[in-house]
């Protein structure tokens, strides 16, 4: 390879591989996050509306009207926060986008060395990389054809 040809390379690790594996691990990150703290908030919702129902049947306080109220209203809450967990599809697109950084990842096995690759090295691992992000992008277009059942 030439120097050019190693610098080509370089950048293309760098700016291409590399960035494009950092923007997906991000992204399912962020979207792992978000999935498990609306499970979290609606679980401790579950859990006050269940204490707030013990706490009116027990009449506590002479309460029990009061109780009630806030039983239905944590249990609404909570249901909001699952649906719009639902809604936003944080578990399914928080996979398409870990799928598509675990097959990056995956993909490090095979990088070529740029001051000792060979040319039809580096044009594998390039079609390589390429396929793996336009197999994404097509998987999104399935997504938005036919999304996955929510309910």
């Amino acid at each position: 390879m030439t120097d050019r040809d190693e610098q080509a390379l370089r950048a293309y690790l760098r700016h291409r591989y590399a960035d494009q594996f950092a923007y997906y691990e991000s992204r399912a990150d962020e979207y792992a996050t978000a999935h498990g703290q609306a499970l979290m908030a609606s679980t401790m919702l579950l859990l006050a509306a269940g204490a707030c129902g013990v706490l009116g049947a027990a009449d506590i306080w002479a309460f029990r009207a009061g109780w009630g109220v806030l039983a239905v209203a944590f249990a609404g809450a909570a249901a909001f926060i699952t649906g719009y967990d639902a809604l936003l599809g944080y578990e399914p697109i928080g996979g398409l986008y870990q799928n598509t950084a675990d097959r990056l990842y995956a993909l490090r096995a095979i990088e070529p060395d740029p001051s000792t690759a060979d040319p039809q090295q580096v044009a594998a691992y390039v079609t390589a990389v390429e396929s793996v992000l336009s197999q994404e992008h097509v998987r999104w277009e399935e997504l938005v054809d036919d999304p996955p059942d929510r309910a």
